[in-house]
């Protein structure tokens, strides 16, 4: 979850960064009304995502004992194999070693399609809690009469009233608590 976190928010970065050129010439017009959103604290203090987090946490510790449990059954194949290898004649040999070498095979497949069924069930909470920002942030600007939103780790310095990040979480709290 931190690596899809952590490109979220270099993304975020990057996209505040290409604003900043145009940021310079829009603070010199009258009326122009700046803000700051952290979406890194959006994400760590919505209800939802904390649940999403939980979730994942529980699933990833299902799955594991599981790895845990196919990784020992291979283990103790490979250690019954090894104790009576010698007894065996060159064709039954060479099936346990097949059929040993299906087994971990089948668990490293396993592990990789937990690990991609993980990774995708991540990344979709954080599409889904992403727009889901947005759209907040989009709310809160046109009600507060906000020119530009921008994400704080792309602000070297703004005065802390302009940082909207409690109302966002507020706002999103109060419409997809975790259910």
């Amino acid at each position: 979850m931190l690596k899809t976190t952590r490109l979220v928010l270099v993304t975020l970065t990057l996209l505040g960064l290409l604003a900043l050129p145009s940021l310079a010439s829009a603070q010199s017009a009258d009326g122009v009304r700046l803000a700051v959103v952290d979406v890194a604290r959006v994400m760590n203090e919505v209800d939802e995502m904390r649940a999403v987090r939980r979730r994942l946490e529980r699933d990833i510790e299902r799955r594991q004992a599981e790895v845990n449990r196919r990784r020992e059954a291979v283990e103790r194949f490979e250690a019954e194999l090894a104790e009576g290898f010698e007894m065996l004649t060159d064709e039954a040999r060479q099936r346990r070693l097949q059929d040993l070498q299906r087994q971990m095979m089948e668990l490293q497949e396993y592990f990789m399609n937990n690990q991609q069924e993980l990774a995708r069930a991540e990344m979709e909470a954080q599409q889904r809690f992403l727009q889901r920002v947005t759209a907040i942030v989009d709310e809160i600007a046109n009600r507060e009469n906000f020119t530009l939103v921008i994400e704080r780790s792309a602000v070297l310095f703004m005065s802390s009233g302009n940082d909207i990040t409690d109302r966002v979480v507020t706002a999103y709290n109060s419409r997809h608590s975790a259910r």
